[in-house]
């Protein structure tokens, strides 16, 4: 039985200005790249989870659904959030650099999709002669994932740039991008059966994908997801003007409203039986205003409560978490091809919990390794 790969998250940080007298904060902030390290463990212990363990461990297991949790939930938010942070706190500014790296980024998103899924399922198709490998194989190519994302994101903050946007600008491009999620979700463009690929909607679907929910081709469409860069960005806008006293301050007004919006739209939503994004994987990926809010608030908490904590955390883990944060493009790419040919030997969702945690821990330390021999 071939189980698709269901979710990806990529880690890319970004580059912005801000006004180089208002830097009162600058330089690398440490609780930042911590969140950040956290969410690449949790990334990639939800990829081998998806690939290799059973159905039985992700949906029953206390191991599973914390792992999805952490890994599916917020992981991918945080990641987000903290794009638009870096964004702000860069130095390079230049609209073309930030266009040319997002124009690159969209382009590694598909190289990607060849070689974790395209070739090792051309391999597994001629090693078995199975027709369902030639399926899945065929709409590999063409999926959307976090990478093509981050590259449509970097994008529209280089236009942003050229166009002088200032905070309120990017709140009203926030509340449109919104709006016109809603209006596009479900219009008639929208394509549910990806294995269908003879069909011609299936292409119109993998392009229209990359701004709205289309399909199940489109893990991370601009509409539904640029909301955590922004809200990223405009945090960093008020974090790089901070003092000592004033960034606690700030971090202790951000935790303790993302708890309260957390605890209020969670508890509105079960009450009311709302699916804000939470049920399935196409309403995860293709959430709207309510699951920005909810997920959005979430992953500030989490940040929130790693600032707090990060005086308590060991230094040994505090370099890994950081050097995991530094190489994060680097790790997302390598983890997912050793990932994909990795289950060509092993097949899908076979394994319980104590294989399935061993493969994520070779298949992290793997990465981290040849992101740093890379780096280096």
């Amino acid at each position: 039985m071939i189980s698709p790969r269901k979710r990806p998250h990529p880690p890319v940080s970004g580059c912005y200005n801000y006004n180089m007298e208002e830097r009162i904060n600058a330089g690398r902030q440490q609780e930042l790249d911590l969140a950040r390290g956290l969410a690449i463990f949790f990334m990639i212990a939800v990829h081998c989870l998806e690939i290799f363990a059973k159905s039985r461990v992700i949906d029953e297991t206390a191991y599973g659904i914390a792992v999805e949790f952490f890994g599916s939930f917020t992981s991918a938010t945080v990641f987000m959030i903290l794009l638009g942070v870096g964004i702000t706190y860069s130095r390079k500014a230049e609209p073309q650099i930030l266009i040319k790296r997002g124009l690159l980024l969209i382009g590694a998103g598909y190289l990607l999709n060849l070689l974790r899924g395209f070739f090792p399922m051309l391999v597994s198709w001629k090693l078995t002669g199975s027709d369902e490998w030639l399926a899945y194989m065929m709409i590999e190519p063409l999926r959307i994932d976090i990478l093509q994302f981050a590259g449509l994101a970097f994008i529209f903050f280089g236009l942003a740039k050229k166009l002088k946007f200032r905070t309120a600008a990017f709140v009203i491009a926030l509340l449109v991008f919104g709006v016109m999620n809603i209006l596009l979700i479900n219009n008639g463009f929208n394509y549910p059966n990806i294995m269908d690929y003879h069909n011609s909607k299936f292409f119109i679907a993998a392009i229209t994908g990359l701004f709205w929910g289309t399909s199940e081709l489109s893990s991370f469409p601009f509409l539904t997801w640029i909301f955590y860069p922004i809200a990223g960005y405009l945090f960093g806008v008020y974090l790089i003007k901070q003092d000592v006293t004033g960034k606690k301050r700030l971090f202790t007004i951000a935790t303790l409203l993302s708890a309260a919006v957390f605890a209020v739209a969670v508890s509105l939503c079960w009450y009311f039986e709302i699916d804000y994004g939470w049920e399935t994987n196409a309403s995860f990926y293709h959430h709207m205003i309510l699951g920005n809010i909810v997920f959005g608030s979430c992953a500030f908490l989490l940040i929130g409560i790693v600032y707090f904590m990060s005086g308590y955390i060991p230094e040994l883990f505090k370099k890994t978490l950081s050097r995991w944060s530094n190489n994060v493009t680097e790790i997302y790419f390598i983890q997912w091809i050793l990932i994909g040919w990795i289950a060509v030997g092993t097949g899908y969702n076979q394994f319980e919990i104590l294989v399935t945690a061993a493969i994520t821990l070779a298949v992290l330390f793997a990465s981290d390794w040849l992101a740093f021999l890379y780096r280096k």
